[in-house]
Parts: structure tokens; sequence; C-alpha cells
């Protein structure tokens, strides 16, 4: 069954999230450029495939290690180093399969990185808490940190799976994957409910369908601060999302810059 490939999600996330879906490609690599030399530290915490991390590496940053606690993501990781780099691995890079809450003991980033829905999928205060500690520890004296906060459609209860959805085909093959989302939020509003359904054509046939979901938290900006403060760290900025895109879609996507007292 065709379907049975969807379960390996490495393999179909750079599909279901192309390069710029969150508008913050571009954005972390002009300020990138802004606070740190190209042989500056940078630490991707929720790599994911590497979607943030190689596309610094591809515009010249040297330094830069990527953390996952996904096994086949980091393989995903390992490939495109290959394929899109040539390199296997040098002294600059490294890749981590841990939890972005593990304490990296070794080195000082200039730059901290954490980006989509890495941070939301944190479920209670103790894992954000214990993150935050993290890039308070592994912050070099003057780096910054950018969290990403990505709640979509925030103001609604539900709606319905909807028109806005991803068609793309599996490389090599005729498979064919058409990708609906239905967003609930829980009764206290603390978490919103992502359920996916996916139709399966091979060719123009239809073969098949089934569904996943993905809880993510709700993060509120005095949360944001308390989680800041309790850190002994500091708020720079606070930005409306990357682009005008998400300011547009009004998803109460918000960018943290965060710094050391």
């Amino acid at each position: 069954m065709p379907g049975d490939i969807i379960k390996d999600r490495a393999a179909l996330y750079d599909l279901e999230y192309p390069p710029n879906f969150y508008g913050d490609l571009d954005y972390i690599c002009r300020f990138a450029h802004k606070t740190c030399e190209n042989d500056g530290r940078i630490l991707d915490l929720g790599a994911g495939t590497g979607r943030v991390g190689i596309h610094l590496l591809k515009n010249g940053f040297k330094n830069v290690t990527m953390v996952d606690n996904d096994s086949s993501m980091i393989d995903v990781i390992k490939r495109k180093l290959i394929n899109h780099l040539g390199v296997n691995k040098d002294n600059g890079i490294e890749i981590i399969n841990d939890s972005m809450e593990m304490p990296i003991e070794s080195k000082r980033f200039n730059l901290v990185i954490i980006t989509g829905n890495t941070f939301t999928s944190l479920l209670n205060k103790a894992e954000q808490l214990r993150v935050f500690e993290n890039i308070k520890n592994c912050l070099a004296d003057k780096g910054l940190a950018i969290i990403h906060i990505y709640t979509p459609c925030v103001g609604r209860d539900s709606f319905d799976y909807y028109g806005f959805t991803y068609k793309f085909r599996i490389p090599n093959s005729s498979y064919i994957y058409h990708r609906y989302v239905r967003n609930e939020f829980s009764p206290d509003n603390q978490y919103v409910i992502f359920n996916f359904m996916y139709k399966i054509y091979d060719a123009d046939m239809y073969i098949g369908e089934f569904s996943n979901s993905v809880t993510t938290r709700i993060v509120s900006h005095s949360e944001m601060k308390w989680l800041v403060e309790t850190c002994h760290l500091k708020i720079i900025a606070i930005n409306k999302g990357f682009s005008d895109l998400h300011t547009q879609k009004n998803d109460g996507s918000c960018v943290y810059v965060i710094g050391k007292t």
C-alpha cells in the first residue's frame, strides 16, 4: 500500500514543507550575516531534515550544529550534506541525534535557531524551561537566539478540511498525495490539534486515503516573557512573522530575538 510511505515522515517532510514554507530562510540568513561572521557558530535546534542548517551552509556559514531527536531526519541531513554540498562532515559541521532539551556542553554559539512548529511541539512548561536553560547555557556572551512561535488560525474554535492543501508526487513513482488539514483547539484553548488527511492517487486513479494528527501547544506572549525572565535572558525584539505572508494570514506567528542579560 503506498500509504505506508507516509509512515516515514522524514521521506516526505521536504515535500510537505518546501524550503521557504514559513518564509524564514531568507530572514534567518540575513540575520545570521548581520550578527555573526561566516565562521561564527550556529545551532539549529529541532533541525528536522536540515531545512535551515543546510541553507546556512550553502550561504557560506562554516560552523553549523544541527540537533534533532528523530534518527530518520538525521539520516536525511547526512544525505543532503553529500548530495547538495559534496561533503560527509567536516570540523565545522556537527549532527546530533538527541532532544533539544539536552545540554550541549562542548560549544558556545553565536546564534541559536528554533523555527517552524518546533518550540510549540513542547507540550508543557517543564520541557520549554529545559530548552530555555539549554539556550542560556550554550549561548556565547553576545550570542542571540531566534525562536519562532507558530500558531495558525488563532481565534477560531475549529474549521473543516479546507482547500489550502498540498499536492505532491513521490519522487521516482507515480503516487500523488493530496494533503488536507483540519485544525481544532482543545477545550482549554491551550493546544492545537492538527488533523491531517491524505488522499492517494496513482497518476489520476484514486487508490485510498489515511489520516494522522499532531498536537502543539499555544504559547502566549506572557508565557514567553516568563520563560525568558526565569532563565535570566532578555527579549531583544519581537517580529510579526518572517514576512508579510504571515501578517496577512493573521496566524499568530511571532519571531522572538533573545539574548543574555
